[in-house]
């Protein structure tokens, strides 16, 4: 009777833990949401330009972005700053987060093939790339829940929102030329 009672106790530690992981996984985002009707995932917002741009990755925090050489000043190890304004996520190729209908809207001609080197300039815990020209960017706004289920990868940040179906953040995507 002991070893019965021992396999119900681990079974219903095992049962207790899945629950709690779908439910965490849940609070992130929802795999399943399609969008509000009056909004879409996705919006193309401009083109901008960023004074001395780097690639950076953080290991600890996940995530590519695109900052300015000054603002990676500021960086003191903490998630908070990659939410910053004049921190944009990285994005790799505009029509992946673009609705099919809005491609012939767009010509995005190199799908951020830019070239980058390996900066000089060293943070602990940041990879830090610069571009070999001055790239101008597609600024976009994405939905936090549709970014989480587009670019769940090694690459990916955990956007910490509490709310992330109706949130937008920045993402930018290079074009060198």
């Amino acid at each position: 009777m002991k070893r019965r009672t021992g396999t119900m106790k681990n079974l219903g530690l095992i049962l207790i833990s899945v629950l709690l992981i779908s439910s965490c996984r849940q609070a992130l985002y929802d795999i399943n949401y399609k969008g509000e009707e009056n909004f879409k995932s996705f919006y193309v917002v401009d083109t901008i330009s960023i004074k001395n741009p780097v690639r950076v990755f953080s290991q600890k925090h996940g995530g590519m972005f695109i900052l300015s050489s000054d603002k990676l000043k500021e960086y003191r190890n903490e998630a908070d700053f990659f939410l910053s304004p004049d921190v944009f996520i990285l994005g790799q190729d505009l029509y992946r987060d673009l609705s099919t209908e809005d491609f012939r809207r767009y010509n995005y001609p190199d799908r951020g093939g830019c070239e980058v080197r390996e900066s000089e300039t060293k943070v602990d815990g940041l990879e830090i790339y610069e571009f070999v020209s001055q790239p101008r960017f597609v600024m976009g706004l994405i939905n936090t829940n549709y970014y989480h289920v587009k670019h769940n990868s090694e690459v990916y940040f955990n956007i910490p929102v509490k709310n992330p179906k109706t949130t937008y953040h920045k993402m930018v995507y290079p074009l060198c030329q």
